[in-house]
C-alpha cells in the first residue's frame, strides 16, 4: 500500500527549491508500505508523482490530512483516475458498532430501538448490516422507493430467523418514531421533506446531512473515531499527519464478505471512541440528553 503525505519545509530558500526539482521521488519503504514524502505540489512534483503512479500500476494510495483537505491534490488524484481512502468503506462495517456506542451514552436498551433504514440502493454490505441490526433491535423500517429490491431479504429474514422488518415508503409514518435513522443515499434536500423524530440520532454513512428543521433536537453524525491496533502504528514521524481510522481502511481494505471484514474488525478489537458532526467530536452527555428529551 502507498502512503502520500506533504512535509513542507517554509524555511527552505530558493536555490534549494530548484534542486528539488531534480531530486528523485522521496520514497521509503516499510515492510510492504511504502511512504511517499512530498515536499510541495508544484507541477514537477505532481509529474514524478504521476509518474510513479503509472510505473507501479497504483489504483488506491492513503493520504495524510492536509492532503485529504488540499483540493489542488484531490483534482491531480481525480486527473489520475486514482482513489484514496477517506473512511467511508470501514464506516459501513462499523454501523452496529456505532448503534451500540449510542445506545450505551444514551443509558438505554438495544432491544427497545426502531431503526430505519434510508436507501434507494442495495448491495451485499447494505445488506450484511440489516442483517446484523435486525437481530438485536425491536424494528427495522427500509425506507425505500424500490421496495421489490428488498423482498428477497425480507423473506429470507422471516424465513430463517422468524424476524420482520419493515419495508415501504411512507416516509413520514416510520421517521416520526424512530430512535435511531440511518441514511445512505438520501440527499439533505429529500430527508427535509419528512417529519423526523425530534430526539432522533442520524448516522450519515454517504452524504453529509443537515437537518433544517427547528423542532430537530436530536444529533446528526457525520464520522466516527476508533482505537486502532499496534500494527497500524508503522508511519514513524508520519503517523499523526493521518486518521488512525483511515489508515486502518487501508489495512484491511479488500474484495471479500460483509462476515469476513467483520470478523478481522472484531479479531483487532476495534472500539468506537467518539462520534463527530458538523462541529466536531459529539459529548457522550448529549446522548444521554436526548434519552431524557424522550422519556419526559
Amino acid at each position: 500500500m502507498v502512503y502520500i503525505v506533504l512535509d513542507e519545509d517554509q524555511k527552505k530558500n530558493c536555490f534549494k527549491k530548484i534542486l528539488d526539482r531534480f531530486k528523485k521521488l522521496k520514497v521509503e519503504k516499510n515492510s510492504e508500505h511504502y511512504i511517499i514524502i512530498l515536499k510541495n505540489l508544484d507541477k514537477h512534483s505532481l509529474s514524478k508523482l504521476s509518474k510513479y503512479f503509472k510505473i507501479n500500476c497504483t489504483s488506491i494510495v492513503c493520504i495524510s490530512e492536509n492532503l485529504r483537505k488540499n483540493n489542488k491534490f484531490i483534482n491531480f488524484l481525480g486527473r489520475e483516475n486514482i482513489k484514496y481512502f477517506d473512511g467511508n468503506w470501514l464506516y459501513n462495517y462499523l454501523i452496529t458498532d456505532i448503534i451500540e456506542y449510542i445506545i450505551l451514552n444514551k443509558k438505554d436498551k438495544l432491544e427497545n430501538q426502531e431503526v430505519s433504514i434510508l436507501t434507494n440502493s442495495i448491495n451485499e454490505i447494505i445488506v450484511g448490516v440489516i442483517k446484523e441490526i435486525a437481530n438485536n433491535v425491536r424494528m427495522v423500517n427500509i425506507v425505500t422507493k424500490k421496495e421489490k429490491a428488498f423482498s428477497k431479504l425480507e423473506k429470507e429474514l422471516f424465513s430463517n430467523k422468524g424476524i420482520a422488518i419493515n419495508i415501504n415508503n411512507n416516509y413520514n409514518k416510520t421517521l416520526k418514531k424512530s430512535n435511531i435513522i440511518l441514511n445512505y443515499d438520501f440527499s439533505e434536500e429529500e430527508i427535509n421533506k419528512y417529519e423526523i423524530s425530534k430526539n432522533a440520532c442520524i448516522i450519515n454513512v454517504q452524504n453529509k446531512t443537515k437537518i433544517c428543521k427547528k423542532s430537530f433536537e436530536g444529533i446528526n453524525i457525520e464520522s466516527y473515531n476508533i482505537t486502532v491496533p499496534k500494527r497500524c502504528n508503522f508511519l514513524g514521524v508520519y503517523q499523526n499527519e493521518f486518521d488512525k481510522a483511515i489508515i486502518y481502511e487501508s489495512m484491511i481494505y479488500k474484495n471479500t464478505l460483509f462476515g469476513n471484514i467483520k470478523k478481522e474488525i472484531v479479531d483487532d478489537k476495534i472500539a468506537i471512541t467518539s462520534l463527530n458532526g458538523k462541529n466536531g467530536i459529539i459529548r457522550k452527555n448529549e446522548f444521554s440528553k436526548i434519552s431524557k428529551k424522550i422519556s419526559i
